[in-house]
């Protein structure tokens, strides 16, 4: 498989391992659905039992990560276990970043010398216009009320000019955020960013723009996998139902958990207005609508988080504030 390098980026490329011989499974499961994870670990429905009726599962070659800050690290384990064969109880430890991962496991034997799958991880690299012919995205997308104040309490040191010390200046300079990183756009700001003088700037798009992005996310060519991080374990048993291997462990838990959060109510995000981040807000019920269809597809049940009242916006309206919003740019 080909490896495509970028400067802090996720890339996950992947040539097929596993194939079925005279109906014997050899060496791995990709693109075959694992029957007794998927009746442990999800939570199916009657469609699931129904071959003629469930969509097959089908091997994942290629796989590129975007991964929006505050959306779910642990979907690494994922990647890590659909590409090697590590102990089901291998899991991202919560003081790793990605190039401990790569380092301390990926790149060594015995689990990944052998296998024609590759995987280059680092940082929230934005999913670059380069790359959209290729496709193969996967990505997990946040209600962006619950991301914004995730990444207020957890990232950087409150009060610099990347982190406002109110939590509403700092929704305004990361607005946007997943949609951004759909379209190549950087939303990711540390220290060293800060140093080199580089200052997050409001979002700002165009209805052309906005548009593209929800069409890439539309397109299973470009994004043949969309999850949302409060139907986790649903999103990682959907990922399975697609694209087949063994559910692990360790792929349906948190293993990188906030400490600092546990000092904040966890209802704050609700203190955001859905109307400060419409951009993402937008982006965020597409990815349901779509998520919703694949469940049922798949025969996953859809879970009640999902028909949530405050986790469904309305797009009229959303509309409506973004026009008015472009007004003012």
């Amino acid at each position: 498989a080909t490896i495509m390098l970028f400067v802090s980026v996720v890339v996950l490329c992947f040539g097929v391992v596993g194939n079925i011989v005279d109906g014997v499974e050899v060496e791995s499961t990709q693109g075959v659905v694992h029957l007794p994870s998927m009746k442990e670990k999800c939570p199916l429905s009657p469609m699931f039992f129904d071959e003629n009726t469930r969509h097959p599962a089908r091997p994942l070659r290629f796989m590129r990560w975007v991964h929006a800050p505050k959306t779910g690290t642990s979907f690494m384990n994922l990647g890590i276990h659909y590409v090697c064969d590590p102990p089901d109880d291998f899991g991202l430890k919560s003081y790793q970043d990605f190039s401990d991962v790569y380092d301390e496991f990926y790149n060594k034997p015995p689990y990944c010398a052998n296998t024609k799958f590759k995987l280059v991880a680092a940082g929230h690299t934005p999913f670059f216009r380069v790359e959209w012919k290729r496709g193969g995205a996967v990505m997990m997308i946040r209600d962006p009320r619950e991301r914004h104040f995730s990444g207020f309490m957890n990232h950087g040191t409150i009060g610099t000019p990347i982190h406002p010390s109110d939590l509403h200046e700092y929704v305004q300079m990361y607005r946007g955020c997943q949609m951004r990183m759909i379209l190549g756009m950087e939303c990711h700001y540390d220290r060293l960013t800060m140093e080199a003088g580089v200052i997050p700037i409001k979002f700002n798009p165009s209805w052309k723009e906005i548009e593209t992005a929800l069409s890439m996310i539309r397109d299973e060519k470009i994004f043949p996998f969309i999850g949302v991080t409060n139907a986790w374990t649903e999103s990682i048993c959907l990922f399975h139902a697609m694209f087949g291997s063994k559910i692990t462990s360790k792929e349906t838990h948190n293993n990188r958990p906030r400490e600092r959060s546990t000092d904040f109510k966890v209802s704050g995000w609700k203190t955001i207005m859905v109307e400060e981040d419409p951009f993402d807000a937008l982006l965020y019920n597409e990815a349901r609508r779509i998520f919703i269809l694949r469940l049922i597809e798949y025969g996953i049940k859809v879970p009640s988080s999902l028909s949530e009242q405050e986790h469904e916006f309305d797009n009229k309206k959303l509309r409506k504030v973004i026009s008015d919003m472009m007004l003012q740019y």
